[in-house]
């Protein structure tokens, strides 16, 4: 945290996105707040991978700022960011440092990957840890195979997204297995998920995502299916044996 000459306090949004991380964060704000500070400013240089826990934080400080009327304002933000906020229809509720109109950083699509092995295997229990290694893991193989930077970002956004909602809503037992199966050809790129889980069809659960809605109701949470559905261009979901999870998304790369 820093104080400029003008009075504006620059706080930075942590990149870290445990648990324990963003309520230190969100604690931090909330103590400053109450000082009444001449302005807050959000350093969002350290948000690569934007996930929908670094959106509930975002859509909460600004809930408090407004509260406090406290002016807030986003500085140094990324282009994964500036995707996000578009897709969920959020981004003229946020004052930005950027120029959105001469920013040339977002492409829609992306040309078929390289002729590599196009196959990715893991399987993972569902710890937070675990989740951020296969991230890792799958971020490389993106690299391998030479996906466009912002197309394979949201790739990685949905792997995120899909691990950490199986961890957290699916009921799985911390002992069971998630198998994550992903193929991409000329056309597109498939994610499949195997979870032993709670039975649950997200194809059936849209939400009905509406930005002015979510400013009238406060919402703070409940982004991620959301940003999952906008960053997809197909769902299937099966209940194999009433024991098994599984989904698939698929994303075409002309899209």
């Amino acid at each position: 945290m820093s104080i400029r000459a003008d009075n504006l306090t620059v706080v930075t949004v942590p990149r870290d996105l445990s648990e324990q991380s963003l309520a230190d964060f969100e604690q931090a704000v909330n103590t400053l707040l109450q000082r009444l500070p001449g302005g807050l400013e959000l350093d969002c240089s350290e948000l690569g991978l934007v996930s929908s826990s670094h959106v509930n934080v975002l859509w909460t400080v600004r809930e408090k700022c407004l509260e406090a009327r406290v002016p807030l304002r986003l500085c140094h933000v990324t282009p994964g960011l500036i995707r996000i906020l578009r897709i969920l229809d959020l981004i003229e509720f946020f004052q930005l440092d950027t120029d959105l109109a001469e920013d040339k950083s977002l492409p829609l699509g992306q040309t078929p990957p390289a002729e590599d092995d196009r196959r990715f295997e893991i399987d993972l229990k569902p710890k937070s840890e675990e989740i951020l290694d296969s991230l890792n893991r799958f971020r490389q193989f993106l690299k391998d195979l030479k996906v466009d930077p912002m197309c394979a970002l949201e790739l990685e956004i949905v792997f995120y997204e899909t691990l950490t909602n199986i961890r957290a809503h699916g009921h799985v037992d911390a002992a069971d297995l998630i198998k994550v199966r992903v193929e991409a050809d000329d056309t597109a790129i498939e994610l499949t998920f195997i979870d032993g889980g709670r039975a649950f069809n997200p194809a059936e659960n849209i939400p009905k995502h509406d930005a002015a809605q979510a400013v009238r109701s406060r919402q703070k949470h409940g982004f991620g299916l959301t940003m999952i559905v906008r960053m997809t261009d197909a769902m299937d979901y099966e209940r194999v044996d009433d024991k098994l999870n599984v989904l698939k998304l698929k994303k075409y790369w002309s899209r």
